[in-house]
Formats: C-alpha cells, sequence, structure tokens
C-alpha cells in the first residue's frame, strides 16, 4: 500500500499542535494468476537491461517468459515451444529481427511478433506492411505500452486459434 500524507505542526500560544491529512492512498492489486495469463512469452533482445525489464514486466503480468540475446537463440527456442507471442529487437548482432520475424511468420503465421526498434516510423510501417510483424514499437517506450501492446497481440493470438 503506498500513501501519501501531509504532516504538520502549528504555533499558537505556546502550545504545538500535530496534523496528518492523507493526501491519497493506493492499494496494490493482488497479483491474480488466471488460466488467460498462462501464455508463454519469446524476447529476443540482445541488451541485457532491456531483457530483463521486459521478463519483470511481463512474469508480473502473469506470462511465462523465454529471454534470447539473439535470433539464432530465438528460433531454437521457437522450434522447441509453442508461444503466443514474439517480441523482438530489430538490430541484433547476427541474424537482425526483420530476418528473425519472417522466419517466425513462415514457421507460425498465426504467432503475433512485435518489433522493438529505433527505426524511423516509415521502415517501421514498411515492415508491418510486408506482414514480417504485426506491431512495432519505437524506442523509446513506456511499459504502459509494453503492457497494452502484449495483452492487444495476445487477444489477437487466441483470436486467430479460433479462427
Amino acid at each position: 500500500m503506498f500513501y501519501l500524507l501531509l504532516k504538520f505542526e502549528t504555533l499558537s500560544l505556546g502550545t504545538i499542535k500535530s496534523y496528518a491529512i492523507l493526501l491519497w492512498m493506493i492499494r496494490e492489486k493482488k497479483r491474480v494468476e488466471t488460466e488467460h495469463k498462462k501464455e508463454w512469452i519469446l524476447v529476443a533482445e540482445e541488451d541485457a537491461s532491456i531483457r530483463k525489464l521486459l521478463f519483470q514486466v511481463l512474469s508480473k503480468m502473469g506470462y511465462y517468459v523465454t529471454l534470447v540475446a539473439t535470433g539464432e537463440e530465438g528460433l531454437e527456442c521457437f522450434h522447441e515451444k509453442a508461444y503466443s507471442l514474439v517480441l523482438t529487437e530489430a538490430a541484433m548482432p547476427g541474424m537482425d529481427g526483420l530476418t528473425f520475424a519472417r522466419r517466425i511468420k513462415e514457421r507460425s503465421p498465426r504467432t503475433p511478433v512485435c518489433l522493438l526498434t529505433s527505426w524511423e516510423q516509415q521502415e517501421a510501417d514498411s515492415a508491418i506492411k510486408e506482414g514480417s510483424v504485426d506491431v512495432v514499437l519505437c524506442k523509446p517506450f513506456g511499459l504502459y505500452e509494453i503492457r497494452e501492446t502484449v495483452e492487444r497481440l495476445i487477444k489477437i493470438h487466441k483470436s486467430r486459434d479460433f479462427q
């Protein structure tokens, strides 16, 4: 639970009076593991700090997460397990993220792929038009954007499974 208190004292006729006013309070929601959250997400990102951040955010959301640093490692993992979503950095050493995304779509066209990039918007749009990726998140992105995008893409994946 987080709260903000305003505390102050007044001095009047030699008497000190203390006051505390509760300005706001936030209660943390308990983490609820629901069946729809038990999905696997594959994250391919060369930057260890971003991998760690994405792991923390996605795990806290209730997802299972596999982290890899290269596209080659990502393909190995993808062949071993069914993933509901793939997040990939565009500029990785070896196989770049767009090539990795193409390979994922060749193997599993219904799996949503989100490209994380610092590209210009025009280049990002062409990747979407090509069909290699479903969504492009341009860096820097906020945690809200990640959460919103992941939830939306997981829903897309589930709807594709029923088609």
